[in-house]
């Protein structure tokens, strides 16, 4: 299946994705008191507690079954509703991060982006600036129908999905097309 995306998306979840859950698992398990003590920019970091210790080591392992499942995902199934539905859940999944994030970081913290640390650029850079992209060139202009209704039960911050045109049919055609004529 990876090979039947547009070069774009598939650079982004066959490479990029996988290598940014590979750098949290490492960030994670490997320095689990820097790991904690990076969540929020500030000039005196508190002491990570055992406890949060054992949290970045969970994070870290929900990281790299991330990274697995993607890439088992991508490279096995030639079925297009699940990798729709799969990219459905990363979308889902990436506008709470970045809800959490923000949250997490306050109003003043979150718009003061010359004071982001490292992670903050990972939390929130390399996610709000990766989607978009990706979504309006390829997945939104190639079919893809992300069939959920409009008027989801989902807070307005977190739902990209009202964001999206009225006309969203795209990347199953374009897939399956690509599938059936390697077939």
């Amino acid at each position: 299946m990876a090979a039947s995306l547009p070069p774009f998306p598939r650079l982004v979840f066959t490479v990029l994705e996988p290598l940014s859950l590979v750098g949290g698992f490492a960030g994670a398990v490997l320095g689990p008191a820097w790991f904690v003590a990076q969540q929020i920019p500030q000039d005196k970091p508190l002491v990570a507690s055992e406890n949060s210790i054992v949290l970045a080591h969970q994070l870290g392992n929900m990281y790299m079954g991330m990274c697995v499942v993607g890439l088992a995902l991508f490279w096995t199934s030639s079925e297009v509703k699940v990798i729709r539905n799969y990219l459905i859940a990363l979308l889902i999944a990436d506008a709470g991060h970045v809800g959490f994030t923000w949250y997490g970081l306050g109003m003043e913290r979150f718009m003061d982006v010359s004071g982001w640390n490292a992670m903050a650029w990972g939390n929130l850079g390399a996610t709000v600036g990766a989607f978009p992209p990706l979504l309006s060139s390829h997945l939104l202009s190639s079919p893809l129908p992300l069939s959920l209704p409009r008027s989801l039960p989902l807070p307005l911050s977190l739902s990209l999905f009202y964001l999206l045109p009225p006309s969203t049919a795209c990347l199953d055609n374009a897939i399956t097309k690509r599938i059936s004529g390697a077939l």
